[in-house]
């Protein structure tokens, strides 16, 4: 169904932001509210999956942050076969029309848990991300910068990757491993910690 609003998510299942949706909303002089943000959360955290496409800006409802960075080349790094059926590493390269696969980019997260589905590169190194998973409690933000709606009638990767983004945000997260850390002096657990690990 139809959301007019991030403040009323559904309890479940997947909502999926249309390109450029947030970008008038991050502009305007009211940002994000407090509920929008603790809404959204709330609903990743139950289990739901958020799927935003590509925007110009993020409201503070989007736990990652954009750069000015654009991609005519990017790097396939995930082995999901779901989220990559039918997707080969030349299919993020050199989309129809102006070759552009993404216009903007996700500055790539120094911690947390998260998974660079796809990446891209500059002179400080492929640090810039066009397709990013975030697990957040027991659900996901899967962030897509790539032209999927820009592109959509006339690159048909673009249709492909949309599909797979969809049909994998359907599916519930997987719990994470048990991890049993068994250290002596190297301060690995706080290691664990700062990169989102669940350790005892």
């Amino acid at each position: 169904s139809r959301m007019d609003s991030l403040d009323r998510p559904p309890q479940e299942g997947v909502v999926l932001v249309a390109p450029h949706a947030l970008d008038k909303l991050a502009l305007s002089d009211r940002p994000a509210t407090a509920g929008q943000v603790h809404a959204l959360e709330a609903f990743v955290a139950r289990g739901g999956s958020a799927v935003v496409l590509e925007q110009d800006r993020y409201t503070q409802a989007i736990p990652a942050s954009l750069v000015d960075r654009g991609c005519t080349i990017a790097f396939r790094r995930s082995q999901d076969d779901a989220l990559m059926a039918g997707l080969g590493d030349s299919d993020f390269r050199f989309w129809r029309g102006d070759h552009v696969v993404a216009r903007k980019t996700i500055r790539k997260p120094a911690a947390g848990r998260f998974r660079a589905l796809v990446d891209s590169g500059g002179p400080g190194g492929l640090v810039y991300v066009p397709l990013l998973e975030m697990v957040s409690g027991r659900g996901r933000y899967l962030l897509c910068q790539l032209a999927v709606g820009e592109k959509l009638g006339s690159e048909p990767v673009a249709q492909r990757v949309l599909e797979n983004l969809l049909a994998t945000a359907a599916e519930p997260v997987a719990a994470p491993a048990r991890l049993g850390v068994v250290q002596d002096r190297l301060p690995l657990g706080s290691s664990l910690t700062e990169i989102g690990a669940v350790w005892t």
